[in-house]
Formats: C-alpha cells, sequence, structure tokens
C-alpha cells in the first residue's frame, strides 16, 4: 500500500525535477517518499518532521512552514532540493546521501543518528523500498492504456 500511495506521486516529482533542474532519480525520490511518508500527504512526525518527504520546517527556509507541510507540491520541492544537496554533499553516494537526507551530514559523521536512521535508513531506502517502486513503475509503464 505504501508503495502505491508513493508511486501515484511521480508525475508531479518528474514535474518538479524538470521545471526546477533536480537531478535525484524519481524512482529515489519515491523511495524516500514511501520510506519517510507511506505517500501521504498529510503525514507528521513527533520530531516534526512533515508531509511526504517529511521535511522539518525551519525558520531560514523561504518557503512558510505552513506550506512546507501543508502543500504536497511545496514540500516535495522543498524535499527533492534537500535529497539533491545531500547526494551533492556526499559526491555522489547515494547510501551516504541518503544517509545525510534523513540525519543530517554532521550527525551521520558523528554516529549519532540513532539505530533507524543514517546508514541504516539508507539501506532500508536502497534495500527495500527502491527495488519495490522501481518495480511498481515499471509495471505501469508496461500496462497498455486502455
Amino acid at each position: 500500500m505504501k508503495v502505491e500511495q508513493s508511486v501515484r506521486w511521480a508525475k508531479m516529482v518528474d514535474v518538479i525535477k524538470e521545471r526546477a533542474g533536480y537531478t535525484p532519480d524519481t524512482a529515489l525520490v519515491l523511495a524516500v517518499i514511501a520510506a519517510e511518508s507511506g505517500g501521504l500527504q498529510t503525514a507528521r512526525a513527533s520530531d516534526g518532521g512533515c508531509g511526504l518527504m517529511q521535511v522539518m520546517p525551519k525558520p531560514w527556509y523561504e518557503v512558510p512552514a505552513d506550506r512546507i507541510c501543508g502543500s504536497s507540491w511545496s514540500n516535495a520541492v522543498m524535499g527533492i532540493w534537500i535529497l539533491q544537496s545531500a547526494l551533492a554533499n556526499a559526491d555522489g553516494d547515494v547510501r551516504l546521501g541518503l544517509a545525510y537526507y534523513n540525519c543530517s551530514e554532521e550527525n551521520v559523521l558523528a554516529d549519532a543518528c540513532g539505530s533507524r536512521g543514517g546508514l541504516n535508513y539508507a539501506d532500508t531506502v536502497l534495500g527495500f523500498w527502491l527495488p519495490r517502486v522501481q518495480a511498481r513503475l515499471a509495471e505501469l509503464t508496461a500496462t497498455p492504456e486502455g
């Protein structure tokens, strides 16, 4: 169910990537959405993360917190930008970039992400969510439109 809920955002993710020039693979973004919110735009975490990509509202973002949490579009724009930045900081190492996305570069390097965060989170996204999202996207593109 989480994969199905997440894959439904593929077109929006593609449009955001095209308009903003973001480069993370769509399937990877959707796998992050699956891991973070299960594709539910109203998801909220106890640590303050919100929306599809569980973006943490920060006072220095140009987008107000209510838009980050209340708008799927704004949340995905911010989340994809954060993911792209994390991947760039990891010199393209996807596993490390996902860990940075989840727990910040500083905390990953200090091994301060807890048992489910950081590299463990990255391994879950890459080993569990990403293959399922890729398989579902392949099914959808192989299905002739009726």
